[in-house]
Parts: structure tokens; C-alpha cells; sequence
């Protein structure tokens, strides 16, 4: 059986080049993305061959037609009738097929009681929940969107009175001669489906009174359901629609192995690694979702957090080992723990960039010695980056071993600026930086700094090297070892 991985191995190509992605701006509109994935759902079926029809037909729609060379089949989208009459069609031969990412309907994660209060506040909520659940790879701001139209779509059908017109996404009518076999009504949506559509279109569109529903096929598929049917028949169409949905990120790579042989896809590797990264190391870091927070077996009191990264744009997968990244926790190791004897270049941790930085008050996120002033709080940090030296690494802790005093909060502006020149004058704070800070101190009385000495290893591998670890099982030893490398170094 061949799989989706294999598909887009074979057609790793610029996406507009994709039979079914619109060439120039997308129409992003929800309502655009459904009617066309309906459409390349439809024009797979109508590209099968008649061998591939059998075999599709039977696992989509559970029909069993020997020779589809016979057979006239004809396609609909978004009508609200048609010219065939299938009323005199058995019920049983009339078909209801509804499609989405999760193959369900909506009220099945909706609270029944908040649908009958309408507590639409609360099934907002449980909307978001599912969304981010579903699409973790989303910014707060396009689930909090996505949540909106899809709440405002249930707020519709819960409120109306359900006397609006059927229009299916699609219709499929099979006949033999001129005698219809078969009336297939397609329902697709994005989100999950909503169960007063298909009621709505089962009895206006297949013609179906409510108490006969239990005769008449009803058949819920999700779109991973519909990938692997499609991939086995070999055909172009299909592999395309699969890259389709792929590149609309209604698929995802679930793991390390399958991410051989993407480089060409760029934008989607970042990510589907994202993904592989929360399935195999745990929880996604808030806000943030191309790290996960690690929870290892080498834990340490000094390393409260660790963080796996992918860097898109190295394609490495970043291990990031911070010690002390609090006030209290460098007091307490400079003070009782660290020996200058016991720090030795021959236990330093091999392979990795280090970065030796301390930071005032609120850190921010920069490469670059700066200081910003935002209203009355003045956020510094400063860094040196891909620090490999040993003698600067060691000077930087016993600086610190030196001055632990200066790991208190400071209410004297005069202590302060005491704490900046002697860190300026032994190399820990460059002059700019220091004097740009002393002269923000003088204005501002009531500013940091709040010191945190910070440091930083930092481990990469090339994704091809991750593959290979996990495929040995040696992945999670891997990275233990490194973090044990960093803890045995730092003796904690």
C-alpha cells in the first residue's frame, strides 16, 4: 500500500504547479476552499479509471457496480436540483456523504445542554479547544478567526427554524441506460459538519421522510479516510488531490521518518516537523508553536526548562539547555554550588554553540545588546552568541561566582550603577550597553536592573542525522546525553 509520503515525495514541486491550486492571490474565504476541494473531489472520481472506479466506489460509498464501462455517471456541484428524477429510486440506493477533517458532526464536542440554553460563549470555547486541538500549528489570533465564522455558522443553524432550501455541495447520479442505480449527495466542510444540514438535505435533497433516515446510506468519512483510498489507485488526479490537501494543511507528516526526502517543500517541512516534534517530545510550548518543552529524565533544580527547536530556516532541529535563567537560582549555585576548580575544558560539552548573556528586569528577545524603553519599564538583554572559547565561558562564572551580591534585588540607583561598571570593566557588559544603561538609571530610579545570569547551550542536528537517530531509537539517549554533558559540566 503506498502512502501519502511517497505521493508528495514524487510531485515535491513549486505548489502552483498543482492541478488544483489557484494561480496568483487565493480567495481565502472558507466558503472558497470547501467548494473547491468538493470540486477536486468530484474530479478525481469523474478521472478513475473504470477499474479504480470499482475499487473507490465500494470503499467511499460501499457500492458494488462489477463493470463501471456501462454505467453513465454524471456530476453536480452546488445545485439546488437536478433534472433526474429519483423518487421512484429505493431508498437504500440513495445515498448521504459527508466529509470533513474529522469525519463528525459538530454536536458531538458541543455540550448538549449549551446548544439548548445557546451558551454560545461557552460552545466558543469548546470550538477553540477542538480547533487548536485539530490545527496546532495556527497563531492565537487565526484560531480565535477560525473559531468566529465556525461559531457563527452553528449560531445560524441552531436559531433557524430549518425551512431553508437544500443545496448539496455535490451530487452524483449513477444510472445504467437510462435507469438510475445510484443518487449520491456530497456535504463537505472544513470544520466539522453540521447535523441539521445533512437532516435538511436528506429530506429535500434524496427525497427522504425523517422516520425512514435508518433506510437510506449514511456515511461519514474523514479526509485522511479519503487520502489513502485515493493513494492506492496510483492515478495523477488523485495523487494531486492529495498534495492539495496537504499543502491546505488538512493533512500532516506525524512523525521524523516521513519527513525523507521533503526539502523541496519548505514552507509545509516547517510545519509537519512542528508536528513531528509535539508527537514525539510532548507539549507545545504556548504561542510558540515550533518548540516543545522537553520532559526528559536528566531534569535539574538549575534547568527548569528545556526546549527542542526547528529552525526552518537550517532545517536543524535546535536543542536549547538554559542554566539559571532565574535571579534565585544563579544566587543559590554561584553561592553554594559552583568551584572554580571543579570547571574543567575537558568536560566541556562537545558540539554545542554557547551563549553567555544576563538580562534586566523583563527579557526580551534580541541578538543584539540593546535597551528599549517601554513606558516606565526599561527591558535589556544582552548576549554573546556562538561562544565555543573556554577561557570567556570560564571567565564569565567566575564573575559571577565573584559578585554574588549583585544576584539580590537593588534598591539604591547608586548600587545599580556600581553592579554595571564592574561588569562593564571586566568584560561582561560591553561600554556602550553600560553606559547607555547607567544614564536610563539616572531617569529612572525605579528600573532593574534585576540581574540573571544566564547561560545557554546550545545542540543541532540536521534533520537527515534526526531521522537517522530516531529510526536507530537512540533519538531520546541522544538528547539525554547531551543535557547530562551540560549538568556534569556545570557539576549540578
Amino acid at each position: 500500500m503506498r502512502n501519502f509520503i511517497e505521493v508528495l515525495h514524487k510531485n515535491s514541486h513549486d505548489k502552483y504547479l498543482n492541478t488544483f491550486w489557484k494561480y496568483g492571490k487565493q480567495d481565502e474565504t472558507r466558503v472558497h476552499f470547501e467548494n473547491n476541494i468538493t470540486k477536486a473531489f468530484i474530479n478525481v472520481l469523474d478521472s478513475l479509471s473504470n477499474a479504480n472506479k470499482k475499487t473507490v466506489f465500494k470503499e467511499l460509498f460501499d457500492i458494488d457496480i462489477p463493470d463501471f464501462s456501462s454505467m453513465t455517471l454524471k456530476y453536480y456541484l452546488q445545485t439546488m436540483g437536478i433534472s433526474e428524477d429519483i423518487s421512484g429510486l429505493p431508498l437504500e440506493n440513495r445515498i448521504m456523504f459527508s466529509f470533513c477533517p474529522s469525519g463528525k458532526t459538530w454536536d458531538y464536542i458541543i455540550d448538549g445542554d449549551l446548544i439548548a440554553r445557546r451558551d454560545y460563549k461557552k460552545i466558543r470555547e469548546q470550538l477553540e479547544i477542538r480547533l487548536f486541538e485539530d490545527n496546532p500549528q495556527l497563531s492565537e489570533s487565526d484560531l480565535s478567526t477560525a473559531a468566529k465564522g465556525w461559531l457563527e455558522d452553528i449560531k445560524n443553524s441552531i436559531d433557524s427554524t430549518h425551512d431553508w432550501d437544500s443545496e448539496p455541495d455535490g451530487w452524483i447520479i449513477i444510472s445504467d441506460k437510462d435507469e438510475i442505480k445510484y443518487c449520491i449527495i456530497l456535504e463537505n466542510k472544513l470544520h466539522d459538519l453540521d447535523p441539521f444540514q445533512i437532516k435538511n438535505h436528506k429530506e429535500k435533497a434524496l427525497q427522504i421522510k425523517e422516520n425512514d433516515f435508518d433506510k437510506c446510506k449514511t456515511i461519514f468519512k474523514k479526509y485522511k479516510e479519503i487520502v489513502n483510498v485515493f493513494i492506492d489507485t496510483g492515478e495523477f488526479l488523485a495523487d494531486e488531490f492529495v498534495r492539495y490537501l496537504f499543502l491546505l494543511n488538512y493533512i500532516r507528516i506525524e512523525s521524523f521518518e516521513q519527513l525523507k526526502g521533503l526539502d523541496n517543500i519548505q514552507q509545509k517541512d516547517y510545519d509537519s516537523c512542528c508536528s513531528a516534534l509535539k508527537n514525539k517530545f510532548g507539549e507545545v510550548k504556548p504561542k510558540d508553536k515550533n518548540r516543545v518543552k522537553y520532559n526528559g529524565t536528566n531534569r535539574n533544580e538549575f534547568i527548569p526548562e528545556i526546549i527542542i527547536y526547528y529552525d526552518s530556516q537550517s532545517s536543524k532541529l535546535e536543542l536549547s539547555v538554559y542554566a539559571f535563567p532565574r535571579q534565585s537560582l544563579g544566587n543559590t549555585y554561584f553561592s553554594n554550588v559552583y568551584n572554580e576548580r571543579n570547571i574543567s575544558e575537558n568536560s566541556f560539552p562537545l558540539g554545542c554553540k554557547c551563549v553567555l548573556s544576563f538580562h534586566f528586569g523583563h527579557r526580551i528577545t534580541s541578538q543584539k545588546a540593546t535597551i528599549v524603553e517601554e513606558g516606565r519599564e526599561i527591558n535589556t538583554y544582552c548576549c554573546w552568541n556562538d561562544h565555543t572559547n573556554f577561557d570567556d565561558i570560564k571567565r564569565y562564572l567566575d564573575f559571577w561566582h565573584k559578585h554574588t551580591n549583585y544576584l539580590r534585588e537593588k534598591d539604591n540607583v547608586d548600587e545599580k550603577v556600581e553592579i554595571l561598571r564592574c561588569m562593564n570593566d571586566n568584560g561582561i557588559c560591553d561600554t556602550e550597553l553600560a553606559q547607555q544603561a547607567i544614564r536610563l538609571l539616572r531617569n529612572n530610579p525605579k528600573m532593574g536592573p534585576f540581574v540573571v545570569p544566564e547561560i545557554g547551550f546550545i545542540f543541532s542536528w540536521p534533520i537527515s542525522e534526526v531521522i537517522e537517530l530516531d529510526e536507530r531509537g537512540i533519538l531520546f539517549e541522544t538528547i539525554n546525553e547531551r543535557i547530562k554533558s551540560v549538568c556534569d559540566f556545570l557539576h549540578i
